[in-house]
């Protein structure tokens, strides 16, 4: 999976809503050490990002980045001349493959005991095995 894809809020929310459920106790194992590795992986996102913002932003006075709205997004101010080195280390980024051991559709139990919407499961696709049927 793309730890640009893990970050994400909608990620989260579903991925929170999984965590939530009733499993057997063998999937909620495996989930937890997946658990382990996203919360890993988006510290270290998040890491690489403020230091991305240091390197690159424009600084206030007190050494904060500076800020915009544009629409209902808060856009950092980059350093001119160096938005597309900026965006390429961004890109890069998001770009990194994360990989572990997947579960399977067999894994989440019975059906009375799935609380997932379609949407849960399109968002967390990655972490289940496609050869599962």
């Amino acid at each position: 999976m793309k730890l640009g894809k893990m970050t994400s809020t909608q990620f989260t929310e579903s991925f929170k809503k999984l965590m939530e459920m009733k499993l057997p106790v063998k999937t909620m194992f495996k989930l937890k050490k997946i658990s382990k590795l996203v919360t890993e992986e988006t510290q270290n996102y998040y890491d690489t990002m403020n230091s991305y913002l240091k390197e690159y932003a424009i600084k206030d006075e007190d050494g904060n980045p500076l800020v915009k709205q544009v629409g209902t997004q808060t856009m950092v101010n980059i350093v001119p001349g160096k938005i597309e080195e900026y965006n390429g280390k961004f890109k890069e980024l998001n770009d990194v493959e994360i990989e572990f051991d997947g579960l399977t559709f067999s894994d989440f139990g019975s059906e009375e005991t799935n609380t997932l919407t379609t949407m849960d499961l399109t968002v967390l696709e990655f972490i289940t095995e496609r050869n599962d049927a």
